[in-house]
C-alpha cells in the first residue's frame, strides 16, 4: 500500500483527520466540482494546471482577492467551516507549518504524516512520497520504503550515516532501520546490516536479536575512546574515558593502571603513592628539602637547599645578615670598643650571644638622659624617681596629625589621621590635594547629574558608571530610529510575499510574487531555485529524469564519480561509480586518503587507513608486528616490556633502582621487601615501616611481623608497654585496665556500697529493706562498711503501713 503527501509547491498546510480521510473525499460523488478539490486525477502539480497536486487528485488555487480565498479563512466556496473537503489556509514566509514535512517535532503526533525523524536539521516531520522528487525541499532526503504496521508505506527520510554516533533511542539513528547500541563505553548509533554484510574498517555485523543486524565496533567502544589502547592511552586509561591525572607530575598509563613518570621541578613523590601524584613540595619543606626524606632540623630550607644562602644567619624567623657580632640583634650603628653611656665611661661590648651591650666598670648597661629618643625623634630620655631613663611625648602614629601613619606625614586641606591614614570628611573626597564634596558618584570629575532625563526620546534615567562616569538607562526608540509608538512590527507578513520594512521613521508595506514560475520565490516566499533549476507549478526541478541537484547542478548519482550515491560523495583516484558506489579494482583493497591499498599487507594503512606500522615492523595479516614474539615498539625500537627495566610493564615506565623489572612488574630484588620511597624496606620487622610504608612503630613497640608490639613479657596500653603485677585497690580484688589515650593504667577497685570488702548487693539507702517488725525502714551504711535496717523513709517518701511510698 502506497500512499502520497501533498507537495511543497505552495507551502499549504492541508488540515485533515487522517491519510484515509483524503481518499474519502476524492472518492465521494458531489463533493466536488470540476475546479475544486476531487478532479481530476494527478500525480505531480504539473498533472494540474498549476493547482496543487493533494492525495492524487487536484484542488483549485483559490483566488486571494475573493471570498474564500487566501486569507479569508474559508475554502474553495467561501465556507469558513464546509465539510466537502480541506481547509486552505495560506502561506507563511517563516518556514513550514505546525506538522508539515520540514516542520519541528518532537514525536509522531505533531506530523500531518504521524512520522517525526532524527535529521541533520534536528528532529522534523517527514512526509509521504511515490519518488524521489517528492523530497527534493530537503536535500540529501530521498524517498524510501519501510513498514508501518501491515502496510508497505513510502515516506522522505535523511541519507545520514550517524554511525559510533552518541544516542540514546532509535530515532536519534540516521536509517530508519539502524539501531542505538550498547557498547562497552555507553550507547552509541550502529548501522543496519545482514548476516555476511561488509561493515566499515573496524566494525563488524552483528545479531543484536533475531533477524536484527547492526554493524558495532570490533572493539566494542565507540567516540574518542574507539581507537584508544586502554593500557597506555593516558585519557583511557584501563577503561573508556578514565583520563590520568597526577598532581604535580607528568602522569603515564601502564597495563591499564596510572602511574607517575615524572615529578615536576620542586615536587616529590614522598608517600610512594602514584595516585596521590608528586604531593610534597621540596621548595621550603624542612622534612624534605630538595628531595624526599632530606631534613633539614632546625635550619630552613630555602630554594630547595637547608641552610640561609651566603654568609647570612638564621634568626629564627628569617635569614638575616650578622650584626658585628656575629649575632641577629639590630645593634644600629654602635661599635664594639667605641664609648657608650654618659660621660663616656661605658664602651660597647660583644656579648657570647652575639650581643651588643654598653657596660660601665659595674657592668650596668647605661644611656644619656636629654638624647632623643622613640619614634620620630619626639620623645627624649628622662631619669624618673628611681634613675631609670625613661623615653617620654612618643606621638601616636594612628591619629596624630603631624605623623599620621609615618613619621612626617601630615594631614592638611580639612583632612584628619583616621587608623593611620589621612581621610576626608564623610561626603567629601581628596581632589587636586584637598577634601571637596563629590561629584554624586563618589569621584571628582565634573559629570552630568546622576537621576536627570536621557536619551534621544528622554525616556531614560542618567546612572552612575564607576566613580567619574554616568551611563543613560532606560532610554529606548521604536523599531525605526523614532520615538513614537508603531502599530505594525518589521518583519510581519502583509499581502502576498510582503512584510513591513523602516521608511525613516515609520513602516511600510514591501514585497509580492508569482509563487508558481517565480524562481526567487518558488513554493513559498524567498524560496529559491538553484541555478540549474526552474520553478514549475511551484517545485523546483532537474530538466533530466533521474537527476538531482548537487552544489548546483543538476547531476546523475548512479554514475557520477564526483557525487556518487550522494552529493558531493567523489570517488577515489582509481575508482568507478557503478550503482552510487565508489569501487577499489582489486578485492580485498579500501580507499585511503585518495588511493587504493590492502590493508592487510600496507606498512602505511595496517588494518585500517593512516595506521602506521613503526619502522622496525611489518604489517601482517592487518597488524603491525615486531620480528620477535612478546615485544612492542617503544621509542622507535622493539623491546621486551616483561624485562626491560626502562620500559617495564609499558614504554617509558622506568624502574627506579634498587627495584627492576619482572613479568613487566617494578620489583625489589629480595622477596618480602617492599619500595619505600626510595628503599626496598621488609616491613615485617622495621620500625619506621612497619606493615605498610611510613607506618612508624611510636613509643615502646617494636615491629614484629608486620605489627607494633611490645616485646615479649610486656603488655601493651597505647604506645607504652607495662608489666603487670598482682591485684590493685582497696580490697586488693580490683585489677588494672589501660586508659590508652594517656598511655597509662588504672585500677579498678572492687568494694561493696558502703566501701567495704564484703560482699554487699543491697544499695545503701535503697527505699524500703522490708523489716515488718519496725514498721517503714532502709538501708543505710554503718561504719561505711557494712548495711543494716535503719527506721524511717528518706525524704520525698511517707511511710504508709510497712512501706515507704514517693509523696
Amino acid at each position: 500500500m502506497s500512499l502520497q503527501r501533498p507537495s511543497m509547491q505552495a507551502r499549504w498546510t492541508v488540515l485533515v483527520v487522517g491519510v484515509p480521510a483524503l481518499f474519502l473525499l476524492a472518492m465521494t460523488s458531489g463533493c466536488a466540482t470540476g475546479d475544486q478539490l476531487g478532479s481530476p486525477e494527478c500525480t505531480t502539480s504539473a498533472d494540474c494546471d498549476g493547482a496543487p497536486c493533494v492525495a492524487g487528485v487536484c484542488g483549485a488555487l483559490p483566488d486571494a482577492t475573493e471570498p474564500g480565498g487566501l486569507g479569508s479563512g474559508g475554502g474553495a466556496g467561501g465556507s469558513s467551516s464546509s465539510s466537502d473537503g480541506p481547509d486552505v489556509v495560506p502561506p507563511d514566509a517563516s518556514g513550514p507549518e505546525d506538522g508539515d514535512f520540514l516542520a519541528e517535532c518532537r514525536e509522531g503526533v505533531e506530523c500531518e504524516s504521524g512520522i517525526c525523524l532524527s535529521s541533520p536539521l534536528g528532529r522534523v516531520c517527514t512526509q509521504y512520497c511515490t519518488d524521489d522528487e517528492d523530497c527534493e525541499d530537503a536535500p540529501g532526503w530521498t524517498c524510501q520504503v519501510i513498514n508501518r504496521g501491515a502496510d508497505l508505506v513510502e515516506i522522505c527520510y535523511p541519507q545520514t550515516d550517524s554511525l559510533c554516533e552518541p544516542c540514546e533511542t532509535d530515532t536519534e539513528c540516521g536509517g530508519l532501520n539502524d539501531r542505538c547500541i550498547t557498547v562497552l563505553n555507553g550507547r552509541f548509533c550502529g548501522l543496519n546490516c545482514r548476516a555476511g554484510d561488509q561493515c566499515p574498517v573496524g566494525y563488524e555485523c552483528r545479531e543484536l536479536e533475531e533477524d536484527v543486524f547492526q554493524c558495532a565496533p570490533v572493539e566494542d567502544r565507540c567516540g574518542p575512546c574507539r581507537d584508544a589502547d586502554l593500557s597506555t592511552s593516558i585519557e583511557h586509561c584501563g577503561t573508556c574515558d578514565n583520563a590520568c591525572v597526577t598532581p604535580n607530575a607528568q602522569p603515564i598509563c601502564s597495563g591499564g593502571v596510572c602511574g607517575v613518570f615524572a615529578c615536576e621541578p620542586g615536587w616529590g613523590n614522598c608517600d610512594g603513592d602514584d595516585f596521590s601524584g608528586c604531593e610534597t613540595g621540596l621548595v621550603d619543606n624542612v622534612e624534605h628539602c630538595g628531595s624526599c626524606f632530606n631534613a633539614c632540623g632546625d635550619e630552613p630550607c630555602i630554594d630547595g637547599s637547608c641552610g640561609c644562602p651566603g654568609d647570612q644567619l638564621w634568626c629564627g624567623d628569617a635569614c638575616r645578615t650578622p650584626n658585628v657580632c656575629g649575632g641577629c640583634e639590630d645593634v644600629g650603628n654602635a661599635t664594639p670598643g667605641d664609648a657608650c653611656g654618659a660621660c663616656g665611661e661605658g664602651t660597647w661590648t660583644c656579648g657570647d650571644d652575639g650581643s651588643l651591650a654598653c657596660l660601665t666598670e659595674a657592668g650596668e648597661q647605661t644611656g644619656e638622659a636629654g638624647a632623643g629618643c622613640g619614634l620620630c625623634d619626639a620623645g627624649s630620655l628622662e631619669c624618673d624617681e628611681d634613675g631609670v631613663l625613661t623615653c617620654v611625648d612618643e606621638p601616636d602614629l594612628e591619629t596624630s596629625n603631624a605623623h599620621c601613619g609615618e613619621c612626617g606625614v601630615r594631614c592638611t586641606d580639612g583632612s584628619t589621621c583616621v587608623d593611620g591614614s589621612c581621610r576626608c570628611p564623610d561626603g567629601e573626597v581628596f581632589c587636586d590635594g584637598r577634601c571637596r564634596p563629590d561629584n554624586g558618584c563618589g569621584g571628582c570629575d565634573p559629570i552630568p547629574e546622576p537621576g536627570t532625563v536621557c536619551g534621544d526620546c528622554q525616556n531614560g534615567v542618567r546612572v552612575c558608571n564607576g566613580r567619574n562616569e554616568v551611563i543613560c538607562q532606560g532610554a529606548t526608540t521604536n523599531p525605526c530610529g523614532g520615538c513614537n509608538l508603531l502599530d505594525a512590527t518589521l518583519g510581519e507578513t502583509c499581502q502576498s510575499c510582503g512584510q513591513y520594512v523602516c521608511s525613516g521613521t515609520q513602516v511600510i508595506c514591501q514585497g509580492g510574487a508569482n509563487l508558481q514560475g517565480d524562481r526567487n520565490n518558488c513554493g513559498a516566499c524567498g524560496f529559491q531555485c538553484p541555478s540549474a533549476q526552474n520553478c514549475i507549478g511551484g517545485d523546483c526541478r532537474c530538466p533530466n529524469d533521474g537527476e538531482r541537484l548537487c552544489s548546483g547542478s543538476c547531476v546523475n548519482t548512479e554514475f557520477d564519480r564526483n557525487n556518487c550515491g550522494s552529493c558531493g560523495r567523489q570517488c577515489a583516484t582509481g575508482e568507478s561509480c557503478v550503482n552510487g558506489n565508489c569501487q577499489c579494482p582489486n578485492a580485498g583493497e579500501i580507499n585511503c586518503s585518495g588511493n587504493c591499498v590492502n590493508p592487510q599487507t600496507d606498512r602505511n594503512n595496517c588494518g585500517s587507513c593512516s595506521n602506521q606500522c613503526a619502522a622496525v615492523q611489518s604489517c601482517v595479516n592487518g597488524n603491525c608486528q615486531c620480528p620477535n614474539a612478546n615485544e612492542t615498539v617503544c621509542g622507535g625500537q622493539c623491546v621486551n616490556t616483561q624485562s626491560d627495566n626502562s620500559n617495564c610493564g609499558s614504554c617509558g615506565s622506568t624502574c627506579q633502582a634498587p627495584r627492576t623489572c619482572i613479568n613487566g612488574q617494578c620489583v625489589c630484588p629480595n622477596a618480602g621487601e617492599t619500595f619505600c620511597g626510595a628503599q626496598c624496606i621488609n616491613t615485617q620487622s622495621d620500625d619506621n615501616n612497619c606493615g605498610g610504608c611510613g607506618n612508624r612503630c611510636s613509643g615502646d613497640l617494636i615491629c614484629r611481623s608486620g605489627e607494633c608490639r611490645c616485646p615479649s613479657g610486656l603488655s601493651r596500653c597505647g604506645s607504652r608497654c607495662y608489666e603487670l603485677f598482682g591485684t590493685c585497690g582497696q580490697c586488693q580484688n580490683g585489677s588494672y585496665f589501660c586508659v590508652p589515650f594517656f598511655n597509662i593504667l588504672e585500677c579498678s577497685d572492687r568494694t561493696n556500697a558502703c566501701g567495704g570488702c564484703e560482699n554487699a548487693t543491697t544499695q545503701c539507702s535503697t527505699c524500703n529493706c522490708g523489716n515488718s517488725e519496725i514498721g517503714c525502714a532502709t538501708w543505710a551504711c554503718s561504719g561505711g562498711t557494712e548495711l543494716f535496717c535503719s527506721p524511717g523513709c528518706p525524704s520525698g517518701y511517707t511511710c504508709e503501713g510497712t512501706r515507704c511510698n514517693r509523696n
